[in-house]
């Protein structure tokens, strides 16, 4: 009996069942990477607040240098996600829109033009330490978000505020006032443009009772020779 003919005829058959094995996986390589490079990257948008400086007539203007600090914020303010509320106890974030920059830094950077713009104070400072004996204003982020409700919807917003005064010296500034603001902008559309919008008059509004309430406090201060 003849079996070396056998085992030939298996390992061609064995041969072949392999190089077929071989082939389609090849096939089904090229063909995911058809499938990858056909996948579309899904697109993220960045948002930021826009608003004009608030125009607040009758403040004299005051010999008085300002050194605003980069803000801080609590989480789950402290990163780029836009955050809403939609029920008790739950918070959310939008997946592909995010804010163009931090709130706290965005919340700093504008409070810092609209102190400027106002013609109020003698000079603002945000990139360079100021001169000694500068006003030191601080600030914290507690609320940033988008809160939802059954009838409505709108931008929420709360900035915790310190104004302090330095000597010159070595010793401890001196804490002038500390006040948190509150803001609740309604928005009619439920998507992000809408709360950044809704957020933007928000900081608009928070801004222009800051700033005088700052020029009422160094006013004050001034007066009494402090």
């Amino acid at each position: 009996m003849n079996t070396s003919g056998k085992r030939g005829l298996v390992s061609l058959k064995q041969m072949a069942k392999s190089f077929w094995l071989i082939i389609a996986l090849i096939a089904l390589l090229c063909l995911g990477g058809c499938l990858n490079l056909k996948r579309k990257t899904p697109a993220f948008y960045y948002y930021t607040l826009e608003y004009a400086a608030p125009q607040i007539p009758d403040l004299n203007p005051l010999n008085a240098d300002i050194y605003v600090e980069r803000f801080v914020a609590v989480p789950p303010f402290d990163t780029d996600r836009m955050i809403y509320r939609r029920r008790k106890f739950g918070r959310h974030a939008y997946l592909y829109h995010r804010w163009q920059t931090r709130p706290a830094g965005t919340a700093s950077f504008l409070l810092a033009r609209d102190l400027r713009e106002s013609h109020a104070f003698h000079r603002i400072y945000r990139e360079y330490l100021p001169p000694a004996g500068a006003y030191r204003l601080k600030g914290v982020v507690e609320d940033f978000l988008g809160w939802d409700s059954p009838d409505h919807r709108e931008a929420v917003l709360r900035l915790r505020i310190i104004l302090s005064k330095g000597n010159g010296s070595d010793e401890k500034e001196t804490t002038l006032f500390e006040k948190t603001y509150l803001a609740r902008r309604s928005t009619k559309s439920e998507d992000p443009r809408g709360l950044a919008r809704a957020m933007s008059q928000a900081l608009k509004e928070v801004s222009a009772r800051l700033i005088k309430d700052i020029h009422r406090v160094i006013e004050r201060q001034n007066l009494s020779g402090q």
